[in-house]
């Protein structure tokens, strides 16, 4: 049974995936179905890194040299470089900057989905199992 994590990672990966063709440029291209869906993926981000955050909290043994510790302490540094190149990215491009720029909007969003896929890969292989068992 998938834990509640992994289930927010494949509604996180769902909402990502029907992003991108409703982008500009895209084949079902929608700015009003595009703005509702960017603010769903912002809420439950939130909500998640904030779930991650205290179920990886409690995992942390305080023990020198543990490598959970470890562990968890790269996942909030990388966690936060993803959220600040999230929040950079959101800053970034209103509307009318997407209008604007529409095949630089779509490379920014292909990067930052590939970022997010392959945080969310590393905290299913490195921490969900310590989880799991806790």
């Amino acid at each position: 049974m998938k834990s509640s994590l992994d289930l927010e990672h494949d509604e996180l990966r769902r909402l990502m995936d029907e992003f991108r063709p409703v982008m500009p440029g895209g084949p079902e291209a929608d700015s009003t179905r595009m703005a509702q869906l960017r603010i769903r993926f912002s809420d439950l981000f939130r909500k998640h890194m904030s779930h991650e955050h205290t179920a990886f909290r409690a995992l942390r043994s305080d023990r020198p040299g543990c490598p959970v510790d470890a562990a968890v302490q790269e996942h909030a540094d990388r966690t936060r470089e993803l959220f600040l190149g999230y929040s950079a990215h959101v800053n970034r491009w209103s509307l009318r900057q997407i209008e604007q720029d529409q095949e630089g909007y779509r490379e920014s969003v292909f990067a930052l989905q590939r970022a997010c896929r392959a945080q969310m890969a590393w905290e299913e292989r490195k921490l969900h199992p310590l989880v799991a068992k806790n």
